[in-house]
């Protein structure tokens, strides 16, 4: 069978604002020309695949911010070792999660926290070096609380308005908020289903009324200040002016370094530190 190719794991300290890794790799003692690898700013590690089995790389990993380049790692790699590998690592091809002290078998999966307190499922690859992947993909992450995809909950927006939410995941945190179902929010204040308040509009005081969620509100019998009463008994009401407010939906995608996966490199996790 054909030999499966290298996985070398290389991780770094992240630099702030950083629009993207630019990870190189010079092979010691050859004429092998250097490769390069790109992945997002949100990384702090990547698995690069491919290298020469048992060649040695100078790795060098550069932050590219504002159009410059800034070093954050510098490491002398043999493939098919691990960077940073422990002493105290097994011999098997288990992986060892530091932050839950525990041993896992390859292809097993567990749950852990993030250390900017995001929940991560992880599974142990392997690859001859206890490697291991954690992602925040199974999960939303919303005002420091952790949700299940299907999971609903109440938050308040930025303006002040009460929103009912639920987690979609879709692989990136993803979830949605909809105007919640019980209230109408309007120039600062909130309503309940069925209240009425006074609004103006195009120079009228209108009468509003809430209906909730996404049906918003309602605002008519809008008068014009010192209208005359009309001819057949009218009441100077403008129904022209009938308009009806919709409250809008918002989907927030709220990720942490976990969730962005770039195509040709994939942003892992290592269990080395």
């Amino acid at each position: 069978g054909q030999e499966a190719l290298s996985q070398t794991t290389i991780s770094w300290t992240p630099f702030q604002e950083s629009s993207e890794y630019i990870i190189s790799c010079h092979p010691v003692g050859t004429d092998e020309e250097p490769l390069q690898f790109r992945v997002p700013g949100t990384s702090a590690s990547a698995t690069l695949t491919g290298l020469t089995r048992g060649a040695t790389y100078n790795i060098i990993v550069e932050a590219l911010k504002d159009q410059k380049r800034h070093k954050v790692r510098e490491e002398v790699v043999t493939v098919g070792n691990s960077v940073d590998q422990g002493l105290n690592q097994p011999t098997d091809d288990s992986c060892f999660d530091p932050y839950t002290v525990s041993h896992y078998a390859v292809g097993e999966e567990w749950e852990r926290l993030s250390e900017s307190g995001f929940k991560l499922s992880c599974q142990c690859l392997g690859f001859g070096s206890g490697h291991f992947r954690c992602d925040s993909s199974k999960w939303c992450h919303d005002n420091g609380v952790n949700y299940k995809i299907g999971e609903k909950w109440d938050r308040q927006g930025e303006n002040g308005q009460m929103m009912s939410c639920t987690c979609l995941g879709n692989g990136k945190g993803e979830f949605k908020c909809d105007p919640h179902e019980a209230t109408c929010y309007d120039d600062g204040k909130t309503y309940h289903v069925g209240e009425q308040w006074q609004k103006e509009y195009l120079g009228a005081i209108c009468s509003c009324t809430c209906f909730g969620g996404q049906r918003g509100w309602r605002c008519d019998n809008c008068r014009r200040p010192g209208a005359e009463p009309g001819h057949e008994g009218s009441t100077g009401h403008y129904n022209q002016y009938s308009q009806r407010y919709h409250q809008r939906t918002n989907t927030n995608v709220n990720c942490p370094i976990e969730c962005f996966m770039p195509l040709d490199v994939q942003a892992d996790r290592d269990d080395s530190r």
